[in-house]
């Protein structure tokens, strides 16, 4: 009796394995009772708020032999600057033709470009800046003494900067001698300067950003959460956004006051800001890039075939300029350009109709940011949490303001309520009104009633007690 019980584990009165598995049930039952899955919602949202106005259209690519490790575009998208693993810098006009190649040396670590694309610079980790011009000749070089980790320049190449992992930024005029220096508290991860030289923003590895005149003065420093992957500053600098390596995204006013913070699906490897401010792109080491507006709200996604190493932006978004682990250049349509105002001649002259093929235009008129709009929201009950596009956005009653116009899911919670979700449309320079009235939780009749775990403890092990006693009778 004794070893058939036990090889067949079906004979005997039967009851063993069948009592188990009720008490099996039986816990499983309680755990996933809705009581117990009311706090899990399995749920991402995604609002791409905006995304009816972008194109998303690739415009061209380029394949390098290697890692594409940075890039850059002209506010006006009509030149792009990028670095490979090939040792080379690349330059190209707005339609992707390659208009020349430097060799770099070394493999370089940065890009940046001049607004008027007449000069580039790259850093590379031999500790060596280079700076060329637009023809393709190198004007110049400095060496940091260490790998050269980020760099920019201002017009002309009146400015350029350079940030080294031994801790040091130089600023340089246009013959390469230096204006200031100065030694950090961490590797300068991250460069941006203004058009006009001044001011110019530091991000370090030891969770640093510091903010300096065109003198070298430090007008604030701040800290963030984490290692800061890379920054971007607007022309005016009233704008600065950082990653971290804590995959924070954050963004700053012109003198250090945080505006506003989010945290990112996805580990940051690079961001942009338009020279406008309206908009910045985050790279992910997914291979997408987040485009959010100036306020932090979601607007689309791009995405590439391989993890983004650099991302640029043009004005007001019309391009964006992408480079990845998978040897690529992308460069996207982003929002199109409003096209420019003809002015017409003082006296037309008609001589003869002829019909023909329209001729493509490439509009150059700087595009027109349409005035944000804001949402009064209100709830019942109120003190109701907020989340606009995913992010945090207070408690209810509450106003917000600085809405780029376009749809947003608005998410509306609160302890023993039920979820809202409402997709909103705001308007260009109007307040759109919303008032909530969340729906009490109910739990529907015979549901599982939540157990003290000591509770399903002792269930549990009645039952293991149980079975081990009938398969030894």
């Amino acid at each position: 009796m004794h070893a058939t019980g036990r090889a067949g584990g079906y004979s005997g009165n039967g009851t063993r394995p069948l009592t188990f598995l009720i008490f099996l049930l039986l816990a499983a039952a309680l755990l996933l009772s809705p009581a117990g899955a009311a706090n899990m919602t399995g749920k991402l949202l995604l609002s791409p708020a905006g995304a009816a106005n972008m194109t998303g259209k690739l415009l061209w690519t380029y394949n390098d032999a290697n890692d594409v490790v940075d890039v850059a575009i002209t506010p006006d998208g009509d030149y792009v600057a990028a670095v490979s693993q090939s040792n080379t810098l690349v330059f190209f006009d707005r339609g992707g033709t390659l208009l020349w190649t430097y060799p770099t040396q070394m493999r370089p670590t940065s890009v940046a470009l001049s607004p008027g694309g007449d000069r580039a610079v790259f850093g590379n980790v031999g500790g060596k800046m280079g700076v060329v011009d637009g023809k393709g000749d190198l004007v110049w070089e400095y060496s940091m003494g260490g790998s050269v980790e980020s760099v920019a320049v201002a017009t002309g190449g009146t400015t350029v900067a350079a940030g080294s992992a031994n801790y040091q930024i130089a600023a340089l005029d246009s013959a390469g001698k230096a204006i200031w220096t100065k030694t950090t508290d961490g590797s300068v991860t991250a460069l941006a300067i203004t058009p006009a030289g001044d001011p110019l923003a530091a991000g370090t590895s030891s969770y640093g950003v510091d903010l300096y005149s065109g003198d070298g003065d430090e007008e604030w420093s701040t800290s963030v959460e984490g290692s800061v992957v890379d920054l971007a500053m607007s022309d005016d600098g009233s704008t600065i956004v950082v990653v971290t390596g804590l995959n924070r995204l954050t963004a700053f006013d012109g003198q250090g006051n945080q505006d506003w913070s989010l945290i990112l699906p996805v580990a940051p490897s690079a961001v942009g800001i338009s020279p406008d401010g309206a908009y910045v792109a985050v790279g992910l080491a997914d291979g997408k890039v987040n485009v959010f507006s100036r306020s932090g709200a979601m607007q689309y996604v791009l995405s590439t075939g391989g993890e983004v190493d650099g991302v640029d932006l043009t004005t007001g978004a019309t391009r964006v300029a992408i480079a990845d682990r998978d040897n690529q250049i992308y460069v996207f349509e982003g929002f199109p350009a409003a096209p420019s105002t003809p002015t017409p001649t003082a006296t037309p002259t008609l001589t003869e109709t002829v019909t023909t093929e329209p001729t493509p235009v490439t509009p150059t008129g700087t595009p027109t940011i349409p005035p944000p709009g804001s949402l009064a929201l209100s709830s019942v009950p109120s003190g109701a949490e907020v989340r606009i596009g995913g992010i945090p956005a207070g408690v209810t009653p509450l106003t917000v303001g600085d809405l780029s116009p376009g749809s947003y899911m608005v998410e509306v919670s609160a302890e023993g309520y039920n979820t809202a979700e409402i997709s909103v449309a705001i308007a260009s320079g109007e307040t759109t009104s919303l008032a909530v009235e969340l729906v009490p939780v109910t739990i529907p009749a015979g549901a599982g009633i939540p157990f003290p775990a000591a509770a399903l403890t002792l269930i549990l092990a009645a039952g293991i007690a149980l079975w081990w006693r009938q398969g030894h009778r």
